[in-house]
């Protein structure tokens, strides 16, 4: 009936006509097999065919089945019934049967609603899916085109691109971690930009020559393989081996994560540095920032500095409190006071020297701090662009003799590092002062205020100036880290949230019995406390959540009955991010309080119990990071304390002891400061932080500080537990990456000391291989016709931009199209310019495309850098253009011989295909080579007049 109709139609290969009329003879007897099944309630909700609603307890019968093998399948009715509530259908079976139907049905559904908007009739609640939410997807699980493990993961994947959320733990093994690529920044156009072919990563590629096999086998824990790698053929060797193997791969894969955690590992050094003198007092004045109270004869000390050297100097006083508004008339003041009007080279701030307390609503921060922010917006405010060097005293630890004196000046160190690279115009750098006055080596602070600028944060010494350096820090070794245990009580501060909850679990596993959870914003914690507690109960640990501020705890910790506290632990400090325009005083002094409140808990409560304390900081207060501002300084106040501790705590707190003991010999037996460490950690890749999820770990990847795996970075926490006191800092830094981004804005020594950084950063610096490359670029486009060389260079841009965006063999940039349409982040950029600057030997700056937004405006701007002169300087004849210049500027506009001599040279030019002299012939006009057959009268006399001059 169908096919007469022209429908198409296929014969289904059943034994039955199932779900019609047709069943009915066999019904009886399908009744009374079906008698002998044992029927149980579904686990999950199940949609019946029969009623196209959800099934009740009707399905459990042999009647409902009865009624199922004859009545017709309401397949549209039952997925219109789930359609509203399920954002994915994904078909279970040996292939895509009901997939296509699924989708029509859903494709209706969603016709029929949009049609309902539009009528503006409505619609029964569930009959149909909202039409402007999300479409569902579909996907079939099992493909028989295909292998069943490659069909489902495509299926998975599928779902998974879709946004449902996808368990892929059961599908990648979990060491080694599964690799992931950055998607690209262009717009996909149907071709593909995955890398293909790649090698296998896996600890076997590390092992070479003949130990390849045996690490491969060792890591894969295949005892089999490794017999055979080892020629061992008895079931004596099998069995033996397989005694020792846990052991064996235990130790391998400790052994490679150490080596991981190893190479993450950096620490702060000082090195002494030259600071070359300048030859004269330079071309400006300086602007000297003080606080009304609380700096000494500092500010006298540095102008005096200043004036010896002929540098003019006005020095201005700012009161605490000091709103940004003010701050900027007082600079407009100070500027206008400078004698002949002479320009502002740079303003030194000594607000950091004054040490009192702002405050700053329901929190606190140090005046310095208050006062360099307010400063730092007055700047803007006022519209100086000279450079600002902020002054701290005590600051800084240089060593084990020159202990931290300030850790609330600290803060302005952090706070420094995030203006650097949000402000590089507005900022000089940061340099700490001696103890006292009249330490202080005053051509040393005149040559690095005035001089290149090379350094910009050094400490300036009685021995001399030292320069901040960062350095690998790969010491932990096989020492006391490995065997760190906790005992006694341990105490987490940080309240509940991804990051406490792994180190909760990591203490639970290394055999802590007492955990004690402070949470000092208790609003959703309670709950998730409880599952994170029933979770560590199953290693034997005791969890204890105490909600409230920092002191509330303190004093609920008395109470405290299963032994004392024996290492704090604090994870994390809160913070908004916001640019440094942005931050208010209220912002940072709530920042700086945390971090205060925080370093007083163990202090304040348990001074004689506690043996370790260790500070979750951030790479951002070593390094600085854009909108990190008030976090930055916050944490650097933590790595001052930690700083301090180890440079001069333990011989301050060993007097103290003798002091004691001398008095009260019981008492003094057991008081002593607590090992104090800081970790300035880059970002965990924590699988429940919705942070990480929504883009912070691609954007960190990105800048070149790849997320941290979890385990490693406990492995990492495990090391600082068992080390010394002191600072140090984790981050798994892609220096290919970081490095240029990092020192994009403004140049710095900073990474001077780091082998990988200094070689990236080299690289990119203008080199014999670069200066080789440019000079044969130049050869090439000065033999080039004229009309020729933009096309030359225009190439050489456009294979460089595919290069950094990765195109494919053959795959065209155009030439008109905006760079920030090619899909241009500032990594981009920097790669781009650092490629560009290696081929032409030009130093570029960093906003190359967007000063040049397509590639022909690039190539076009690149040419009349390369060939500023046309070319000519490449060319021995060139040489004798100026005597010919000089010749034709000696004769009589009548001398025949000058007559002569500039018809020659016309008749020379006119020879070339690419004239542009006036007088040239015009386009149509025969050139050399051309055919004289196909030439006109006038052609033929345009000619004559080009070679003789005689028409």
């Amino acid at each position: 009936m169908w096919r007469a109709r022209g429908r198409k139609s296929k014969a289904l290969t059943v034994s039955h006509a199932f779900h019609s009329v047709l069943m009915e003879p066999m019904l009886d007897e399908f009744a009374e097999a079906l008698r002998g099944v044992e029927f149980r309630q579904p686990s999950i909700p199940l949609i019946s065919n029969v009623s196209g609603e959800r099934a009740g307890e009707e399905i459990a019968t042999p009647e409902y089945w009865g009624r199922h093998v004859r009545q017709p399948v309401l397949f549209q009715p039952a997925i219109a019934q789930v359609a509203n509530s399920a954002g994915a259908f994904v078909e279970l079976g040996p292939g895509p049967v009901l997939i296509t139907a699924a989708q029509h049905t859903l494709d209706g559904l969603l016709a029929d609603a949009d049609a309902d908007a539009d009528a503006d009739t409505g619609s029964a609640p569930g009959a149909a899916p909202v039409a402007d939410g999300p479409e569902p997807v579909v996907a079939a699980s099992l493909h028989p085109a295909e292998p069943d493990d490659v069909a489902f993961a495509q299926a998975m994947a599928r779902l998974h691109t879709a946004g449902v959320d996808v368990d892929w733990s059961a599908y990648f093994p979990a060491d080694p971690a599964p690799r992931t690529v950055d998607l690209p920044t262009y717009a996909f156009q149907g071709r593909r930009f995955w890398l293909g072919d790649l090698p296998a990563t896996g600890a076997a590629a590390e092992a070479g020559g003949d130990d390849a096999g045996f690490w491969a086998a060792v890591e894969g824990a295949d005892v089999q393989a490794l017999c055979d790698t080892l020629h061992l053929q008895g079931d004596a060797d099998k069995a033996a081996l397989e005694t020792v193997f846990p052991a064996l791969s235990a130790w391998r894969r400790e052994r490679r994560e150490q080596s991981v955690v190893d190479g993450w590992r950096y620490r702060v050094d000082w090195q002494h540095v030259d600071l070359p003198v300048p030859a004269g007092a330079g071309a400006g004045a300086w602007v000297i920032v003080a606080p009304a109270t609380g700096a000494g004869s500092w500010p006298q000390t540095c102008a005096r500095a200043l004036d010896d050297a002929g540098v003019p100097v006005a020095l201005v006083e700012v009161d605490p409190g000091a709103e940004r508004a003010d701050v900027a008339a007082l600079l407009r003041s100070g500027q206008a006071g400078i004698s002949d009007g002479m320009p502002l080279a740079g303003v030194l701030s000594l607000l950091a020297l004054g040490e009192g307390t702002a405050p700053s609503g329901p929190a606190a921060s140090p005046d310095g701090l208050t006062g360099t922010l307010s400063l730092l917006h007055g700047l803007l405010d006022a519209g100086i662009e000279a450079p600002v060097w902020c002054a701290t005293r005590g600051a800084v630890s240089c060593g084990d003799a020159d202990p931290v004196i300030s850790p609330e000046q600290a803060t302005v160190w952090g706070l420094g590092r995030v203006a650097a690279l949000e402000h590089p115009e507005l900022w000089g750098g940061l340099l700490d002062l001696p103890a006292e006055p009249d330490a202080l080596d005053t051509q040393a602070l005149y040559a690095l205020l005035c001089g290149d600028g090379a350094e910009d944060q050094v400490a300036l010494r009685r021995g001399g100036p030292l320069g901040r350096r960062l350095m690998p820090d790969a010491t932990s070794g096989a020492g006391p880290a490995e065997h760190w245990e906790p005992h006694g009580t341990v105490l987490v501060t940080g309240g509940v949230g991804p990051l406490v909850d792994q180190v909760v679990r990591w203490l639970a596993a290394s055999g802590a019995e007492h955990v004690v959870l402070l949470d000092t914003d208790p609003e959703d914690g309670g709950h998730r406390g409880d599952e994170l507690a029933a979770e560590v109960a199953a290693h034997g640990t005791k969890l204890t959540l105490l909600t409230g501020g920092p002191i509330h705890g303190a004093e609920a910790l008395d109470g405290l009955a299963d032994g004392e506290i024996r290492t704090v632990i604090h994870t994390s400090l809160p913070g908004e991010l916001a640019p440094l325009a942005e931050v208010t005083p209220e912002a940072l002094g709530e920042a700086a309080s945390a971090a205060v409140r925080l370093a007083g808990l163990a202090e304040a409560a348990w001074a004689g119990s506690v043996e370790t304390v260790l500070y979750f900081s951030s790479v951002a207060a070593s390094l600085g990071s854009r909108d990190h501002g008030a976090y930055a300084a916050a944490n650097a106040y933590l790595d001052a304390l930690a700083q301090r501790t180890e440079a001069g705590a333990e011989t301050e707190a060993e007097a103290e002891t003798e002091a004691e003991a001398e008095t009260e010999p019981e008492a003094a037996a057991g008081a002593r400061a607590p090992r104090t460490v800081s970790v300035g950690w880059s970002l965990w890749d924590l699988p429940d932080d919705d942070d990480v999820a929504r883009g912070a770990g691609g954007l960190s990847r990105r800048q070149g500080l790849p997320p941290l795996e979890t385990q490693l970075a406990l492995g990492a926490l495990r090391a600082a537990l068992g080390g010394g006191a002191g600072h140090t800092l984790v981050a798994d830094v892609d220096w290919d990456r970081f490095a240029p981004l990092y020192t994009l804005a403004r140049p710095t020594r900073l990474l001077d000391a780091v082998p990988a950084a200094r070689r990236i950063l080299d690289a990119s610096s203008d080199g014999a291989e670069s200066a080789e490359n440019a000079s044969a670029l130049r050869r090439e486009l000065a033999a080039l016709p004229v009309r020729e060389r933009t096309g030359m260079l225009l190439e050489v841009v456009r294979t460089q931009v595919a290069a950094v965006l990765r195109y494919e063999p053959g795959q065209d940039v155009a030439a008109e199209r905006a760079f920030k349409d090619l899909g241009f982040d500032s990594l981009v950029v920097v790669e781009l310019r650092n490629r560009l600057r290696a081929a032409t030997g030009l130093r570029l700056p960093a906003t190359l495309v967007y000063d040049y937004p397509t590639p022909r405006a690039l190539a076009e701007h690149l040419l009349d850098r390369v060939l500023p002169d046309g070319g000519a300087g490449e060319l021995p004849v060139a040489a004798h253009l100026d005597d010919l210049e000089a010749t034709l500027a000696g004769l009589a506009v009548d001398d025949p011989r000058r007559k002569g001599l500039v018809r020659r040279l016309q008749a020379l030019l006119w020879k070339q295909p690419d004239a542009t002299a006036v007088g040239a012939p015009a386009d149509d006009e025969p050139g050399e080579g051309e055919d004289l057959a196909t030439a006109s009268a006038d052609d033929m006399f345009a000619l004559i007049d080009r070679e003789w001059g005689t028409r």
